[in-house]
């Protein structure tokens, strides 16, 4: 809160974000996070989907339902003043506004050189799933890269849903089992 007070005193522009997940997520400490961003010159707010991925697949019992997610982003467009709302690619799926952008609008080259089609789409040891990693570079050709990028695109254009957490969900129902 502090860095953020500074970066507007020096005219840098902010963006806050927020997990949601059952802690955060009560109107009360919503409106009141909304109110300090206002309050602060904060110009635009995130809120982001809890993905149960890395070392939050422990977390994973705490994963909001669907609904609980629609509920509280009808209450977040309620809210009006100076700071923006903007609501991560996964919630406006729910919504059924927009598909998944993973691999369409943009791929995620991790700091050891491995490709992936999207940046939530990491096992519990912190590395992509398989079905995700698209290569390694320098070691595989960037145009192998793309073109195994553009065949999950083809499938990520024509459907509705995040494959990130369609694949999590497969998985945690195997485990549950």
């Amino acid at each position: 809160m502090v860095a953020m007070k500074k970066c507007v005193a020096a005219g840098i522009k902010v963006r806050a974000a927020t997990v949601l997940y059952p802690a955060t997520m009560t109107k009360k400490n919503l409106k009141s996070v909304y109110r300090w961003l206002c309050e602060n010159g904060i110009p635009e707010w995130e809120l982001l989907r809890f993905y149960p991925v890395g070392r939050g697949i422990k977390l994973t019992k705490f994963t909001p339902s669907n609904s609980e997610y629609l509920k509280i982003m009808k209450f977040l467009r309620g809210l009006h003043g100076f700071t923006r709302i903007f609501f991560q690619h996964s919630l406006k799926i729910l919504e059924g506004t927009i598909k998944c952008p993973a691999v369409v609008e943009s791929i995620g080259i991790l700091p050891n050189g491995i490709v992936i089609a999207c940046a939530w789409a990491i096992d519990d040891n912190c590395r992509p799933y398989p079905s995700f990693r698209l290569g390694k570079l320098p070691v595989d050709d960037l145009d192998e890269v793309l073109e195994k990028a553009i065949k999950i695109s083809e499938f990520c254009t024509k459907t509705n849903f995040c494959r990130t957490i369609a694949y999590i969900q497969k998985g945690n129902k195997r485990e549950v089992k």
